[in-house]
């Protein structure tokens, strides 16, 4: 395999032209191995494959005898790619898969050995297989069609302080590229003193990438003032943000230091910054150019040295000049741009959920050791790495519940109720290449230039990747649309 380039942090984050430097291969990511559970996230890069030629995957290492080479597991982590041992459920078949690549676009996939294959839930003898899609090898190994970079860049050492498929010293959980990915940006942002905005969907962990961002600063060592500016009460925003002096609105109250002053020295998270209003985002641009203020009823000019860190779902609602205060940003992506994670996703969560629940430990990992891997049924697995989520965290911690309700088993596995196969992922039509810039740009104005729905609609791999061709072709959201 071609080792990774070596780039710097600056590099990774600024130069988007680089980002592109990194081909495109179709892969198949290892979600679940009931046998091999260390392997969740292991990921092999299927090359493209010429006329009558076919790469092999199977139990065992390579031999002579085999009938053509033999597709091999790595780690594929920032700046590193960690060779895996082979396959070694003996259920496995020694040469179980012919599998051929078009490129980037679909898999050829055929069944030789003695392990049924099962291609999105319906059982086999062969499949074309698109991202997004999966193959069980009966109840020995899951495996997810993903297009990919062949390797991830780098980002100062970080991977070697994060243990495989864990979370990371700030809880992060994942081995995607996109997650690699946020970690990278999180380590450019977080020794800088600009104010900061994330923007991510619901349930795609900001207050977390906020905290990252404050323990990585000079400001660890003080306070993380953390509020949702969606709880603002009407009416009182000001003295939410900026206090009011004593006796103020009547004799007798108390002064009120409010969230800018508590924050001095430290950093201040305001989750849902869109929720306030067009006029409220311009009280809060004198205090962001040099943290001058002033108390409601005071007419004393106040300095508070705090770093803002904002988060919204919806940034087009903010003004331009209060966007632009905020310097630095970096987008949370989705459980649908990264579904390899989600199998240690819901890992994490049941050892959390069986922390404080004794009954969850007992039951689902064995001797109640929770470093141990957790007894989920491989169709379960299955049914969440293919489902296009909405709430993304949130809602995969609610299935675990469901799960764990419905199902009195010692084995996790899909509630009755949810067993058709509605919530699954659907497989996109393979591409035969990519959108013209006039397509591209159609797509978009059918799609009101809402990015979601139109790298679905286009069949891309995430939104990311719409990102990128947009680059490209020179195309960007008219302002009208923000």
């Amino acid at each position: 395999m071609t080792q990774p380039p070596t780039l710097t942090s600056d590099d990774a984050l600024h130069s988007q032209h680089l980002e592109k430097a990194v081909p495109e291969s179709l892969a198949l990511a290892i979600v679940w191995s009931p046998g091999e559970s260390g392997r969740v996230g292991e990921v092999c890069i299927v090359p493209p494959t010429g006329e009558n030629t076919a790469f092999f995957l199977g139990r065992g290492p390579a031999a002579s005898s085999d009938p053509g080479p033999r597709l091999d597991f790595a780690r594929n982590r920032a700046g590193i790619v960690e060779p895996r041992p082979p396959l070694a459920s003996p259920k496995i078949s020694r040469i179980q898969l012919r599998i051929e690549s078009d490129g980037v676009e679909s898999l050829s996939v055929e069944s030789l050995g003695r392990c049924p294959l099962v291609h999105n839930g319906r059982a086999v003898e062969s499949a074309v297989v698109v991202p997004g899609d999966t193959l069980a090898l009966g109840r020995e190994l899951l495996l997810l069609c993903l297009r990919r970079g062949a390797w991830v860049h780098s980002m100062d050492g970080e991977s070697l302080h994060v243990p495989f498929g864990g979370a990371d010293r700030h809880g992060l959980v994942g081995e995607s590229p996109a997650a690699w990915d946020l970690r990278r940006r999180i380590a450019f942002i977080a020794p800088r003193s600009d104010h900061v905005l994330i923007v991510g969907e619901s349930g795609t962990g900001k207050e977390l990438v906020a905290q990252a961002i404050h323990a990585g600063s000079s400001r660890k060592q003080a306070a993380f003032v953390a509020r949702n500016a969606a709880t603002f009460p009407d009416g009182l925003v000001d003295a939410e943000l900026f206090g009011h002096a004593r006796n103020y609105p009547n004799a007798g109250m108390p002064e009120r230091q409010g969230l800018v002053g508590e924050a001095a020295g430290a950093t201040l998270f305001l989750d849902e910054i869109a929720e306030l209003s067009q006029a409220m985002q311009t009280h809060l641009l004198r205090v962001l150019d040099g943290g001058e203020y002033q108390q409601l009823g005071d007419s004393k000019l106040r300095v508070s040295d705090f770093r803002l860190i904002a988060a919204t779902n919806s940034p087009g609602r903010l003004r331009e000049d209060f966007a632009a205060r905020l310097k630095l940003s970096l987008e949370t992506p989705t459980l649908n741009e990264r579904p390899e994670d989600v199998p240690l996703l819901a890992v994490h969560l049941l050892r959390r959920i069986a922390a404080s629940n004794p009954d969850v430990g007992k039951r689902l990992f064995p001797g109640g050791n929770l470093e141990a891997e957790p007894s989920i049924a491989i169709g379960f697995i299955d049914s969440l790495v293919r489902r296009q989520y909405r709430t993304n965290v949130r809602e995969l911690e609610a299935l675990l519940w469901e799960a764990l309700r419905e199902g009195p088993e010692r084995t996790l596995d899909v509630p009755q109720p949810a067993r058709s196969q509605e919530s699954a992922r659907p497989s996109r039509p393979a591409r035969s290449k990519p959108p013209s810039a006039g397509g591209l740009e159609e797509a978009l104005i059918e799609n009101d230039w809402n990015l979601e729905q139109t790298w679905r609609a286009l069949g891309l791999s995430s939104r990311h990747a719409l990102a990128r061709l947009m680059a490209k072709h020179g195309l960007r959201r008219p302002k009208s649309q923000e």
